[in-house]
């Protein structure tokens, strides 16, 4: 029953099959009831008799045994004295001053307070978990025989399952006959129903709103969406300045606390006159009251139940230290495509050299007619007219343009570097223009289809939200000319932008923001891939897209509703999430101040007082985390 058992990850997992009552196993509720009745018989004896010594060192026993063996096994093996030995010391050291009643009692409440953090942070993580996850662990799968209710967990790829309104998808699927809404908010954070039919995907955690789907399951259940988001959230990431400054601390408790009790007992000693089993015993609170395990577990609850309830809004955090710089974030750097801008492309005007513009649109048309990209399809759009297929081969896609024939005539569309590097020979001034795609046909450079796109929706009223919640310089960085930059950063509500900035200009514009920034911390934010650089010169990376995306992978943060209104999410979240941690840690240490006062002044010296309510902080300041991030309704 040591501070290592806090964790609520292990506690429920050590006691899975042995539960017998909330949640905790017979043998700790055996050895509890043991030590209680001792203590409580031991009472009824005079103080110094040989009975009353003896039913209280059996109450330490039985409540000990845990906290002893595991500090006497961590000083044998790790050769390191922690908080649970001192608190053991304590212990002893009182029965050695014949105050057998405190050093029992100390025992016994410190395993109390620790067992009811336990059961606390388990209740916790449970109740947070079943707001993230919203899975059902049962299917009902689909045969030549019928219906039949499987676990979720034995569905394999190619399987068909049934999902009625009202059923969250246990994974992710694909939709083999029907229509209807479902509810993705679970994944992205979004309040929208999202329209699918057949071929369209459902992510596992949706739930079916309207009518009757079958779904072909396209992962298994511990490859799904959800999975990958849990596995992001449980993984080792950057450690928060609060676990620096609990890890100096902690550190140098077990060296400074005990000299600090040796010199106040000889002080106590000198000052009061009292014997020194006395001032032994009032400098023995001090070290009770300075333990660290009190903010150790507001810390990790904290930071758990605050990274989930973000989870529940559509964002992940990658370890506490991300969460820790969006809350103190005091610069927020946009990329320009599909971050401000929306990803629905348009084309603007068509630039033609040696061919006529309709000529040259049309030919486009059927170039990008099989193409994937959104800015392709754009281009099949505003032809709009019939596409001869039959004219089309040899197509392949690339990430930055495409490969075709065209009537027997290669033709390449795409970014300027792409047609360079296919050797098309371009003009100094030839493709410059962006956003952009440029066509060459037959080899020869044939004219540019500017493309353009709207800003997001609420793009606005989250940048005056940034600039409300401290994010003092919000900057947009653009690859295009000073004037289209400047009418876009005005539409965006932005004050701040650069125009013309090449990759590394992007660099050496984020270093020079981060360090007129440098009280706080400055996030990069872009919904583009390949972004890794950019990420590591900000403090953060946030990165507006799907978990699946390769820009996933690089950022700290992911905003999986992909919209610009999801960063002003992430930093109220985090922002949450800080203020409840200020609170818990302020309240602790609250709690201790006054307990020092009493120990200093003498009125009071009792261990297991101490003990009970440095205990109790700590479950108030999960309960207090719980409060701020309640289950959704």
């Amino acid at each position: 029953m040591g501070d290592k058992e806090i964790n609520p990850i292990e506690f429920e997992e050590q006691h899975a099959k042995t539960a017998a009552f909330l949640g905790i196993d017979l043998y700790t509720w055996a050895s509890l009831a043991v030590s209680s009745l001792c203590f409580v018989a031991g009472l009824f004896f005079s103080s110094g008799s040989l009975m009353r010594l003896i039913l209280m060192l059996v109450s330490f026993v039985a409540s000990g045994y845990g906290v002893v063996s595991g500090a006497v096994e961590k000083l044998l093996t790790e050769h390191e004295v922690d908080e649970k030995l001192l608190v053991v010391a304590a212990a002893f050291l009182s029965f050695l001053t014949h105050m057998e009643v405190d050093g029992a009692a100390l025992m016994l409440f410190y395993c109390l307070t620790h067992l009811a953090l336990r059961y606390v942070s388990a209740r916790s993580e449970r109740s947070v978990m079943a707001a993230v996850d919203p899975r059902a662990n049962r299917a009902v799968l689909l045969d030549d025989e019928g219906e039949e209710t499987v676990d979720a967990a034995s569905l394999k790829p190619g399987d068909t399952i049934l999902l009625r309104p009202g059923d969250v998808s246990p994974v992710d699927a694909v939709v083999l006959d029907g229509y209807s809404t479902v509810d993705i908010s679970a994944v992205t954070g979004q309040q929208e129903g999202r329209t699918v039919e057949e071929g369209d995907s459902v992510p596992s955690g949706a739930r079916n709103l309207t009518s009757q789907l079958q779904l072909e399951v396209a992962a298994p259940y511990n490859s799904s969406t959800m999975d990958r988001m849990w596995e992001l959230l449980r993984g080792e990431g950057e450690e928060s300045r609060w676990e620096d400054y609990l890890e100096k601390y902690r550190r140098l408790f077990v060296p400074v606390s005990v000299a600090l009790t040796a010199v106040l007992t000889v002080l106590f000693t000198l000052i009061f006159r009292s014997g020194v089993g006395v001032a032994l015993h009032r400098a023995l609170v001090v070290l009770i009251v300075a333990n660290p395990a009190a903010f150790a577990a507001a810390l990790a609850m904290t930071y758990f139940i605050g990274m989930h309830g973000a989870a529940r809004r559509g964002v992940i955090f990658k370890g506490h230290g991300a969460l820790d710089a969006a809350a103190n974030c005091k610069a927020m750097v946009f990329d320009r495509d599909g971050t401000v801008t929306s990803r629905d492309f348009r084309v603007e005007a068509i630039h033609a050299g040696r061919i006529d513009a309709d000529i040259l649109l049309k030919a486009s048309a059927h170039a990008a007619a099989n193409a994937s990209a959104e800015s392709m399809r754009a281009i099949v759009a505003a032809y709009g007219g019939p596409i001869d297929y039959s004219m089309i081969g040899n197509f392949v896609e690339y990430p930055e343009g495409i490969s075709v024939e065209i009537d027997g005539i290669p033709v390449l569309i795409g970014s300027r570097d792409f047609l360079l590097g296919n050797s098309v020979t371009l003009g100094e001034n030839d493709g410059r223009d962006t956003p952009a795609l440029h066509v060459s046909l037959g080899g020869q450079f044939a004219g540019s289809i500017l493309l353009s796109n709207s800003v997001q929706p609420g793009c606005q009223e989250t940048m005056s939200a940034l600039d409300g919640m401290g994010c003092r310089d919000v900057v947009l960085l653009s690859e295009e000319e000073g004037e289209k930059t400047a009418a876009l950063a005005q539409q965006c509500g932005i004050h701040k932008y650069y125009a013309q900035c090449l990759p590394m200009d992007k660099l050496a514009r984020i270093q020079e923001i981060r360090e007129r920034n440098s009280d706080g911390a400055t996030i990069y934010v872009t919904a583009s891939d390949a972004e890794g650089a950019n990420f590591a010169c900000a403090d953060a990376g946030m990165y507006l897209g799907a978990l699946d995306g390769e820009g996933a992978a690089e950022a700290q943060i992911i905003a999986m509703g992909g919209s610009v209104t999801c960063t002003a999410e992430a930093l109220r979240s985090a922002g949450i999430t800080d203020k409840v941690l200020k609170e818990a840690l302020l309240g602790i240490l609250a709690i201790k101040a006054v307990l020092l006062l009493l120990s200093l002044t003498g009125l009071s010296t009792a261990l297991w007082f101490a003990a009970l309510l440095d205990g109790f902080a700590a479950v108030g300041a999960v309960l207090n985390a719980v409060r701020a991030f309640p289950p959704e309704k």
